[in-house]
């Protein structure tokens, strides 16, 4: 049978159709089909135009090229691999590291591995912190090149010891929905936090079997872990500048303030089960990026760590809320709690990846905002010996033209409510 011409198809279609809404849908296809056959306007690109320079930050990845311990027989071939990489910068960042502690060298495994803390066991426990995985992690980096960004946990609960445990085990909190399946070879059974019902199916099959709406476990987060502040953290640094320099002699560049906060009530419920607020958010990486910043000066703290642009426009907390109360008074609400962010008592900056535009500057504090390939990374750092004020250039340690602040205004706009601001006009910035 000969396929029918697009006119009688389309009357077909028509005919078939049996909603108004179709009707209207399948109606309109031949302009719009027209309309897509039109010629449009010649367009050429100039790859050669408006070429500036980038930040080489940008060409990092996470974690490090393995170029092996000494005795490896591919050592040499691995370092040539590694150099070809060409990697600027290599995160040591992601779900566990939200929970690393550093003296134990241990993380809880969070949501992606039934909430377990297993210890390496190939490494000598009574030589740390000297040979954790951090450092290796370090030692590769300066042996394959490119800047070290490392991850500071700022939720306060890190596993209280160097030990096998998990935050859901089954002797306590009864069948879950899904439990590790290699239970035999650990002491304890650990399950995935969610309370077993018959569509759970198997629990030892990891099969993606559970129930539309799960019943979440309350679990004692001290079960698995122990309340540390930022003092610890504080101490970590300490001790990497003891062994790999300050940040500008080649020890650790950036530090990233945690992980991902719109997934800490989901891959860490058992120690942050509700939504983050943009408010505890910036309680937390004030408190820690001030610690920082004592430890060691000359290091870069980059934060909130996002995974999508959703969170720029909303916390978890007030997207929960806003689904119940879309007023206008409620959205305004939750967008001053993002742009108070540059009203803090620690100078805030951007740390733009790929560009060097500036946009606000508060009265006694400077604050950039631009848009990355990679996240929106907020830069805390303390003030320096006089506080930052309107006309005060940008200091030039932080990789930044004294020229690139100018024509200081007071602005109005709307969109900043609660606090002063002040719009700069920036040139872009010049790098080699």
């Amino acid at each position: 049978m000969r396929p029918l011409a697009f006119n009688a198809r389309h009357d077909k279609l028509i005919e078939m159709s049996s909603t108004p809404i179709l009707r209207v849908i399948v109606a309109v296809l031949p302009a719009l089909a027209a309309f897509a056959q039109q010629p449009g306007p010649a367009l050429m690109i100039d790859a050669g135009a408006n070429l500036h320079p980038i930040s080489p930050d940008i060409y990092g990845i996470n974690f490090y090229w393995d170029v092996g311990k000494s005795n490896d027989p591919r050592l040499a071939a691995n370092l040539a691999a590694a150099a070809d990489v060409r990697a600027t910068l290599r995160r040591w960042g992601g779900n566990n590291t939200s929970t690393y502690h550093w003296k134990f060298d241990v993380s809880n495994i969070d949501a992606d591995w039934f909430f377990e803390v297993l210890p390496d066991t190939s490494i000598n426990a009574s030589k740390l912190p000297a040979g954790s995985s951090f450092n290796a992690f370090a030692d590769q980096v300066r042996t394959s090149g490119g800047k070290i960004m490392g991850t500071i946990p700022v939720l306060g609960w890190l596993p209280k010891a160097r030990a096998e445990m998990c935050s859901f085990n089954v002797a306590k909190y009864g069948p879950q929905c899904k439990q590790d399946p290699y239970a035999q070879y650990h002491p304890y059974t650990c399950g995935n936090g969610v309370t077993y019902v018959a569509a759970c199916g198997d629990p030892s099959v990891l099969d993606g079997k559970g129930p539309s709406k799960p019943s979440y476990i309350q679990n004692d987060p001290a079960d698995a872990y122990a309340q540390f502040n930022e003092s610890l953290q504080a101490e970590w640094i300490r001790y990497l500048v003891s062994r790999y320099g300050k940040a500008t002699q080649g020890g650790v560049t950036f530090w990233a303030l945690d992980n991902e906060p719109i997934w800490w009530d989901n891959t860490h419920r058992d120690i942050h089960p509700d939504p983050y607020s943009y408010d505890e958010v910036l309680s937390l990486d004030i408190k820690y990026a001030e610690a920082v910043k004592r430890a060691d000066p000359t290091a870069l703290v980059a934060g909130p760590v996002g995974d999508n642009w959703a969170s720029l426009f909303l916390s978890k907390k007030h997207r929960f809320s806003s689904r119940r109360r879309t007023s206008s008074r409620a959205r305004a609400a939750a967008i001053t709690g993002r742009i108070r962010w540059t009203a803090t008592p620690t100078a805030a900056w951007l740390f733009c990846r790929g560009t060097s535009r500036r946009c606000a500057v508060t009265s006694n504090r400077t604050a950039y905002a631009c848009s990355t390939i990679w996240t929106i990374t907020l830069i805390w750092l303390r003030p320096t010996s006089r506080l930052l004020r309107r006309e005060t250039p940008i200091p030039k340690p932080f990789g930044c033209d004294r020229r690139a602040c100018s024509g200081i205004q007071p602005t109005s706009s709307p969109a900043i409510i609660g606090s002063r601001m002040w719009r700069i006009t920036a040139r872009p910035l010049r790098r080699a």
